[in-house]
């Protein structure tokens, strides 16, 4: 459970904060393995909103791998007699190479030529360089020409993005493949949709069109590749396809499961199904404590990993914190006694005399209460009461008039 997640942009229509960063460092407290898809636009959001040094001890410490992407994938769409024609592409730039976002990054954040430079080449290794797979494309042409998907798929881009108030039940957004690529029969009114779509942003342009349909399938495609490094020896045939559904629905269930799970731990913890995401986008929290507390979240996530998929978070949670240990059976001056007489002995091995023993007794009397931690041993609950509850608490107490 909760062994890696893929993050990808989020906002679609946005360029300025793709990434919801709350969602991100939740992630960041419960998933072994963190992984950001980037584009520039998310690359520039994560050095802006962690700064270059704590993004590379956040990478250093393994708690957040980012997978920078060179090419770009897109809709190329031409007019062949009175028919629009689509298909499926991939693009690159030298304006957004790695090296160049990634310099150009370190000398805005830091101000300086010669250190951003210097700081970009101590991170430049530390981020994986990836290219779009073609296939990705035939995955993306695979779906579009599937009658029963993309009729779902453009109602629910439709639904989703006019807030769930669009009837779209008399829609269609019919598919087929021509020698010049694909051409659609529709008769969705793409120029009175944007203006209902008006009502909900404030973008002033027109948005919706065939091919920005289109590109939210491909989009999909995408993230679904990157989510699944063997996704694209799955789409080879007709088998492979329905063994392809059968993965990607394998994904989803599991991704919304373990939110699910999530959401009901931190309500539960909390008494907010949001409180680490709300914590952190309200930007009230100095980023030094969800970094401290985030270096802290290791054996918690050691922990959280070896719960079986069929298991309960909190369930198994609140049984790892209630168990009893073999000295929670002894009263506690029994159990202090065993535990210092046992270090005593550790040192007089070493030191041969009588004095690890008497070191023991005065520990006994300076440090009763780091000897109730040693009896109890770490516990989940340790690391949820004395590293994230408290900011938690500090975003609470600021946010309560």
């Amino acid at each position: 459970m909760f062994e890696s997640i893929t993050f990808s942009s989020q906002y679609k229509n946005t360029q300025d904060k793709p990434l919801d960063i709350g969602r991100l460092i939740e992630a960041m407290f419960f998933y072994k393995k963190v992984t950001v898809i980037a584009d520039f636009s998310i690359m520039e959001q994560l050095f802006q909103y962690f700064g270059i040094e704590n993004l590379l001890l956040l990478i250093n410490e393994s708690l957040l791998v980012i997978d920078y992407t060179e090419s770009g994938i897109g809709v190329m769409s031409n007019t062949v007699g009175k028919l629009s024609i689509h298909d499926f592409t991939t693009w690159s730039s030298p304006k957004f190479s790695y090296q160049k976002i990634i310099r150009d990054l370190c000398v805005v954040s830091t101000g300086k030529s010669g250190k951003g430079k210097r700081i970009a080449n101590a991170i430049e290794g530390k981020i994986r360089v990836l290219e779009h797979d073609p296939i990705i494309l035939e995955g993306a042409r695979f779906s579009t020409l599937d009658q029963n998907y993309i009729n779902l798929a453009t109602k629910s881009i439709l639904k989703e993005l006019c807030k769930d108030t669009l009837d779209t039940s008399k829609y269609y957004f019919n598919t087929s493949k021509t020698v010049n690529g694909i051409e659609i029969d529709t008769n969705i009114d793409f120029e009175n949709i944007n203006l209902y779509f008006r009502k909900f942003t404030s973008l002033s342009d027109p948005l919706f069109s065939q091919a920005y349909m289109l590109t939210h399938i491909l989009n999909v495609e995408a993230e679904l590749y990157f989510s699944s490094k063997n996704f694209s020896e799955l789409s080879s045939s007709q088998l492979s396809a329905n063994l392809a559904l059968q993965k990607i629905n394998y994904i989803i269930e599991k991704s919304n499961k373990n939110k699910l799970e999530i959401s009901n731990f931190s309500n539960f913890v909390f008494d907010n199904s949001k409180a680490i995401q709300e914590a952190v986008n309200s930007g009230i929290i100095d980023l030094n404590d969800i970094i401290k507390a985030l270096i802290k979240s290791k054996k918690f996530k050691d922990w959280v990993s070896k719960i079986e998929p069929d298991h309960n978070l909190f369930k198994d949670y609140h049984r790892e914190i209630t168990k009893e240990t073999i000295f929670d059976k002894l009263p506690v001056k029994s159990a202090r006694w065993v535990i210092l007489t046992g270090l005593g002995v550790a040192i007089d091995s070493f030191i041969p005399s009588n004095i690890g023993t008497i070191t023991g007794l005065t520990l006994s009397i300076l440090d009763a209460f780091y000897i109730d931690k040693i009896i109890s041993g770490w516990k989940p609950n340790h690391f949820i009461e004395n590293d994230v509850r408290k900011f938690i608490k500090k975003s609470n107490l600021i946010l309560e008039p």
